[in-house]
């Protein structure tokens, strides 16, 4: 689920409120715990001091065999309308006394149980011998009812009041302190964007830290300023070599006119067929050095984006003159015949009539 989340302080503070949640929850689940468990404890030693009590008051009763006196010792029970039902039980096991809230239906044990408390979820249970000198006389049994419930009911609105404060708290805490860690996260991405952007490697991203992300910052920047002089070395070794090839270009192109003039010059004056031959390769090879030159001075100025198209208007008949023409010398070396169907002749184009020509010758 994190994964989907775009932004990284986001996560953060989720998994600071998720581990807080879960911390807060289980120290409340104890600390309910420990209360119940509290709770329980302080009934079962307020019932066996109201039980000792009890056992004390009717020991002359059930010596003396006084059932009305135990039952009035019991009635005084009625003070404390938390207990449900109470019970004298003489030494042979059998019911002397007895006393029940008006509300409770509850009946009573037929036998004395083992001395002790029993918990049943809202009540508590008690078996309290009665003795004397003598020994013993009888035992006592208290039934009582708790209100576990009730005071969960009031206890859990505190411990749930307490731990929104304390989300609160942390939820604060956590937009406090998170930019010491994603601040410096959040600078190299937006860096990274601008750098993207823009283009710009003289970026840097401010170090303010000391720690992890202080060494992510000043690697980053470090990243950058390699990059950057990759860069500038790359467009310094680019530009030597647009200038080295528009200088060999321009020193190879010179020679060539003088050489064609030449050849072109011999071709008039020499009317031997075999010299005439000669020179139109001559010729045709110099057309082709020129082409090639042409190309290589494109491809210049393309790297320096200073190269210059001459537009013009003309037909498709005669870009393939054009190309017709430029080509007529090497079909007939390659001892090829050339076949021209143009279907549309009047087609207008509006282009570099010449790069047009020399790129297509070549291909």
């Amino acid at each position: 689920m994190l994964r989907a989340i775009p932004s990284l302080r986001l996560k953060m503070v989720l998994i600071v409120l998720a581990t807080t949640c879960v911390a807060l929850l289980f120290a409340g689940i104890v600390l309910v715990a420990y209360d119940v468990r509290s709770h329980q404890d302080s009934w079962a030693r307020d019932l066996m001091i109201q039980g000792d009590i009890v056992g004390r008051t009717c020991a002359p009763a059930i010596v003396f065999g006084d059932t009305l006196t135990a039952h009035q010792s019991l009635a005084l029970l009625s003070i404390r309308p938390e207990i449900r039902a109470a019970a004298v039980y003489t030494r042979d096991g059998l019911r002397f006394a007895t006393y029940r809230h008006p509300d409770e239906p509850a009946g009573f044990p037929e036998r004395v149980g083992p001395e002790g408390f029993r918990f049943d979820r809202e009540r508590i249970a008690l078996f309290k011998s009665v003795e004397d000198v003598d020994g013993r006389l009888g035992a006592v049994y208290l039934d009582a009812r708790y209100d576990l419930p009730g005071r969960l009911s009031r206890y859990l609105p505190v411990l749930g009041i307490v731990l929104l404060a304390s989300l609160v708290v942390a939820l604060g805490m956590t937009y406090a302190l998170e930019s010491a860690v994603t601040r410096p996260v959040r600078a190299i991405a937006e860096v990274a964007h601008q750098v993207k952007v823009r283009g710009d490697l003289s970026l840097r991203v401010r170090k303010e830290t000391r720690d992890e992300t202080g060494q992510l910052v000043d690697a980053f920047n470090a990243m950058l300023g390699e990059v950057s002089e990759a860069q500038q070395s790359l467009l310094e070794s680019n530009r030597r070599k647009d200038e080295f090839l528009a200088t060999l270009a321009h020193e190879l192109r010179n020679p060539l006119g003088p050489i064609r003039n030449a050849a072109q010059y011999l071709r008039l004056r020499d009317a031997n067929p075999d010299s005439r031959a000669s020179l139109e390769v001559i010729d045709r090879q110099v057309q082709h050095m020129v082409r090639l030159i042409e190309d290589l001075l494109d491809i210049s100025r393309i790297n320096r984006d200073a190269l210059e198209l001459r537009r013009s208007d003309f037909t498709v008949q005669d870009l393939v003159a054009d190309i017709v023409e430029a080509t007529h010398y090497a079909v007939e070396e390659a001892g090829l015949t050339l076949r021209v169907e143009v279907e549309k002749r009047d087609v207008m184009l509006n282009a570099d009539r010449a790069r047009l020509v020399r790129w297509r010758a070549t291909c």
